[in-house]
């Protein structure tokens, strides 16, 4: 599976990724439970990687989608982040996404 990338953030933004899941789930199937948020190092180097991510994801039932609020990092460095959220059928889908972190002008 190659991941999406994300639309470039600045390290002192602090912005919401959404991953969607709407060509994974099936006739009458939807996101249940407490979706999970996981990140590590796409390229790059930053030891404190793990504080990017900002809270807990939501689910937003109504679009098939979890949201994940994200905020600093490091400036040149690509963070490979997925979701993994239940289904109401009993399954637990995945979905990826690398977010570049750049200067914005």
């Amino acid at each position: 599976m190659i991941p999406r990338t994300f639309d470039p953030k600045a390290p002192t933004e602090v912005v919401v990724l959404t991953f969607d899941y709407t060509k994974d789930l099936r006739a009458g199937e939807t996101l249940t439970g407490t979706p999970t948020t996981y990140i590590s190092l796409h390229k790059g180097d930053d030891a404190g990687y793990a504080a990017v991510v900002s809270g807990a994801p939501q689910i937003d039932a109504t679009s098939k989608k979890v949201l994940q609020q994200v905020q600093g990092g490091v400036l040149a460095v690509d963070y490979l982040l997925y979701t993994v959220c239940a289904t109401n059928q009993g399954r637990n889908l995945e979905c990826y996404g690398v977010l570049p972190v750049r200067r914005i002008y």
